[in-house]
């Protein structure tokens, strides 16, 4: 019962999604999706909701965030279904991903004021 409580809700959110995108993943796998493909696809979404959070249309950059949020655990999950889950380049962009956000909406914004 302990345990429960002292897991994050991020914890508890892969715990709960993991077979249902393990099954995706695979599937996709199946159908000739790459993981660096979704990885990329996972960037563009991170930067095009960053231009809409510097231009002030907060809900549509929310929408688009939470639409492209499954991204970021199917990447895995392809790459878990090709025996390759410690893939460089898909570890590489989970660690960027946020700074790239970043970058994104000060890039846009004209620098960090």
């Amino acid at each position: 019962m302990m345990e429960v409580f002292s897991m994050t809700f991020q914890d508890r959110l892969r715990r709960a999604t993991r077979t249902p995108m393990e099954k995706i993943g695979r599937w996709l796998w199946d159908k000739g999706v790459h993981p660096d493909f979704l990885t990329i696809i996972g960037l563009m979404v991170v930067v095009i909701a960053s231009a809409f959070i510097a231009t002030g249309h907060l809900p549509l950059a929310g929408v688009i965030l939470i639409v492209g949020l499954p991204l970021d655990a199917l990447d895995g999950a392809v790459a878990r279904a090709m025996n390759q889950p410690n893939r460089r380049f898909g570890g590489i962009h989970d660690q960027l991903r946020p700074g790239a956000g970043r970058r994104s909406w000060t890039g846009s914004k004209g620098g960090w004021d």
